[in-house]
């Protein structure tokens, strides 16, 4: 339970609160990191950027978090990169940050969305600069992103992995779809059999329903459901999208 006063708690701004059914709760703030929470234990661990001290936050305002399946920890800044922290090192925090001389990093240091798909492939989005991943994110501390460039800032706020495990991107300017197999990035809406008004759709967060339903919270058009029928990767159904 906080203790603090009724001005304490006035500066403490959440953005964010996160959690997986398992007891633990993570707490992002705009200006002081981020706090593990053991709900059983009542207890509270806080990262917070510690000036002159590499192992800290990079940054105050934690924008999101991502705790994927070997239990690394990714935190998202407003705009000071993405850090990372590993179970066996808790100690250290690992920073990665957006250099315009390097397009091997990560597209931007506005860190808006995270997630590790089936191949354990790191998908970064971002608030201005669109998406990137990096693969053999295990392998090394060290990571390779790929980016991807559009014309106009694009920003990105989730992904999901269907059933065909291609992923899909939700961004201001609807869905990009992602076939790891063939390594081609589509803008959904382009294909004869699929609905151009998706384009338009300002997605802020999405929930999957396997094999073909996407459920969407948008900026522009409330909640929005997408069947999708007519993909032979998800359905048999040789019928338009509704």
């Amino acid at each position: 339970r906080y203790a603090g006063s009724d001005r304490d708690r006035a500066v403490e701004k959440i953005t964010g609160i996160y959690g997986k059914g398992t007891g633990i709760l993570w707490i992002t703030y705009r200006g002081k990191g981020l706090s593990k929470l053991n709900i059983s234990l009542k207890d509270f661990v806080q990262y917070r950027q510690i000036p002159g001290d590499p192992n800290s936050l990079s940054g105050s305002g934690v924008r999101s978090v991502y705790k994927d399946n070997f239990q690394h920890l990714w935190i998202g800044m407003y705009n000071d990169g993405l850090n990372r922290i590993i179970p066996k090192e808790q100690n250290i925090i690992i920073h990665y940050k957006f250099n315009p001389l390097n397009d091997r990093t990560i597209s931007s240091n506005y860190i808006t969305a995270i997630y590790v798909d089936r191949s354990n492939r790191l998908w970064v989005g971002t608030f201005d600069k669109g998406f990137c991943f990096a693969e053999s994110i295990y392998s090394s501390r060290d990571l390779v992103f790929t980016r991807f460039h559009f014309n106009d800032n694009l920003e990105v706020q989730d992904f999901k992995e269907d059933a065909a495990g291609r992923v899909w991107i939700g961004s201001q300017n609807g869905f990009y779809v992602y076939d790891p197999r063939n390594k081609q990035l589509e803008h959904y809406g382009d294909l004869i059999n699929q609905l151009p008004e998706v384009q338009v759709i300002n997605i802020q967060s999405v929930l999957y329903e396997a094999p073909n339903i996407f459920r969407i919270a948008s900026w522009n058009r409330g909640y929005c459901k997408l069947y999708v029928n007519s993909d032979t990767l998800l359905t048999h159904e040789n019928t338009r999208d509704s």
